[in-house]
């Protein structure tokens, strides 16, 4: 037997909506440019996990968009890989942090 599971939510407005599907834009985009900027300096998760020393579950999560990153989380990673946390957002195409 088939169980359905309806999962529903309400939006109060089109801006509720739409701020949604940003922070989901921002997310998934977060998530590629973590895996890229990770396999670009040919580092495992759990190298990485040792660089930072934020937990390998933790990045593999976020990685694969398990879980969101917290402010903290994402500054480490930024400065570990000299971008700006706009750019691991998807806020902004330019990697480098400006000097």
């Amino acid at each position: 037997m088939w169980n359905i599971y309806i999962i529903s939510f309400h939006l109060w407005n089109v801006n509720d909506f739409i701020s949604f599907l940003e922070y989901n834009y921002h997310m998934r985009k977060f998530s590629e440019r973590l895996n890229t900027l990770r396999k670009d300096k040919s580092l495992s998760i759990a190298e990485l996990s040792g660089c930072v020393g934020l937990s390998a579950a933790s990045i593999s999560r976020w990685e694969t968009g398990q879980c969101d990153i917290k402010g903290d989380q994402l500054i480490i990673l930024a400065k570990f890989f000299d971008v700006t946390a706009d750019y691991l957002l998807g806020l902004e195409d330019e990697t480098s942090v400006k000097k």
